[in-house]
């Protein structure tokens, strides 16, 4: 059985807290403030964002004086499943991942 994305929910929790970050915000966000309960890298979160403008959980905004710099945002699509995901009872206790330290830190507001 394939394990379950966790990567999207984090980063859709921070794309509440912080609407319109880039990729390199949230690649700090994880360097800065998420590391301690959840490891990741920029290699990880380009390609999940992909996933994500695709399942239609996030949006894309290109800037108009950098085409390089994309911003991303939650769709109301996306808060959903946020919500949903945050509501969802931690049934096992994760070794290398703090699930429920994770939730408390981006619940939504």
């Amino acid at each position: 059985m394939p394990k379950k994305r966790i990567l999207p929910y984090i980063i859709m929790g921070i794309l509440k807290q912080n609407p319109n970050s880039t990729g390199k915000e949230l690649t700090n966000q994880f360097n800065e403030e998420i590391g301690e309960f959840w490891k990741t890298s920029h290699s990880q979160i380009y390609p999940e964002l992909k996933k994500m403008l695709a399942d239609d959980w996030i949006t894309e905004t290109q800037k108009e004086n950098n085409e390089k710099e994309i911003n991303y945002s939650l769709t109301k699509k996306g808060a959903l499943q946020l919500e949903n995901w945050i509501k969802q009872p931690i049934t096992e206790l994760a070794v290398s991942h703090d699930l429920f330290s994770l939730k408390l830190l981006k619940l939504p507001t």
